[in-house]
């Protein structure tokens, strides 16, 4: 979004993006991308505050309204809201129930990545034996074999 307004609306709307574009992340837990290491989550954070990426931690979006968002400090009754003209929700990444399901049916010791359901290059869920099962989009993932598996391999080719 930071990069669509920068590098983009700034060629058709100069003024506009320089003196009236301003953008709030409101994120519940206490750092962004909690899924992923914690050097991740703090790059991220650092590469936001160079960008003048307002980030607010352990707050809540209780509700949205025309033009302002409601939020409210975890461990706080307050309430309070922020002008805006256009909201982008993008809540969490994680699987649906229906997928976390699969993957315990499975057996979580075949189905390692916690993101969905871990699958072969052929898309067949790993740990069914017979293959029936197939897994695509949001809800699977792509086995990829660790380079260091294949280290012998490589130096025989």
């Amino acid at each position: 979004l930071s990069d669509l307004v920068r590098e983009d609306l700034h060629h058709f709307y100069p003024r506009l993006v320089a003196n009236d574009v301003k953008i709030t992340l409101i994120e519940a837990l206490d750092h962004v991308l909690s899924m992923m290491d914690k050097e991740i989550s703090d790059f991220t954070e650092k590469h936001f505050h160079r960008e003048n990426i307002e980030v607010l931690m352990n707050t809540f979006v209780k509700a949205i309204k025309q033009h302002e968002v409601v939020i409210q400090e975890k461990g706080s009754n307050e309430q309070q809201s922020i002008p805006c003209s256009v909201v982008v929700w993008a809540t969490g990444i994680k699987p649906r129930r229906l997928t976390n399901r699969i993957r315990e049916i499975i057996g979580l010791n075949t189905q390692s990545n916690r993101m969905g359901i871990l699958t072969d290059q052929h898309l067949r869920a790993k740990g069914v034996h017979d293959g029936s099962l197939f897994a695509i989009g949001d809800c699977a993932t792509i086995e990829q074999p660790k380079l260091v598996d294949r280290i012998q391999l490589l130096f025989e080719e």
